[in-house]
């Protein structure tokens, strides 16, 4: 599935109107997308996406070479046969996108990218950090659901 800036806005969107319906907020009330998500004590679908494959890629790179997933991995960064017209997001290109968020000089071919990779703690941390928790304003709960009525 291509991931890309629209995809991410389709997804939020879908997760903010059930969000909205669980609340029982209906148009004309509204509620600020900050608001909605510091209420229910969640984050956005598509940055829980990235960061859940920020992880998985942090044990994909941890697990021995004769795996069958290493190896598959290995075989992708081999570069075979023609290249297709035009700009394809591939998986490695969705990957390297995703690293270049916690770090511009990460990349998926440097092989030094396993050392990062093989202290798992060390590595949840920086995604983790990356990404952060649900936004706060500071701003009480019913504050919000005030302003929508």
């Amino acid at each position: 599935m291509d991931f890309n800036k629209g995809t991410k806005q389709k997804i939020d969107v879908f997760q903010r109107s059930i969000l909205k319906k669980i609340l029982k907020i209906f148009y004309p009330h509204k509620i600020r997308n900050t608001d909605l998500y510091n209420r229910m004590k969640m984050t956005e679908w598509s940055k829980a996406i990235q960061k859940r494959r920020l992880k998985w890629i942090g044990h994909l790179l941890r697990l021995e070479d004769n795996a069958p997933a290493s190896i598959a991995l290995n075989e992708m960064k081999k570069k075979t046969g023609k290249k297709k017209k035009g700009n394809y997001l591939t998986w490695k290109k969705q990957i390297n996108d995703d690293l270049r968020l916690l770090d511009e000089n990460l990349n998926l071919e440097e092989d030094s990218i396993r050392n990062l990779f093989q202290d798992r703690s060390k590595w949840y941390d920086m995604v983790e950090r990356a990404f952060g928790t649900v936004p706060t304003q500071g701003e009480d709960e019913d504050d919000s659901i005030k302003r929508a009525q």
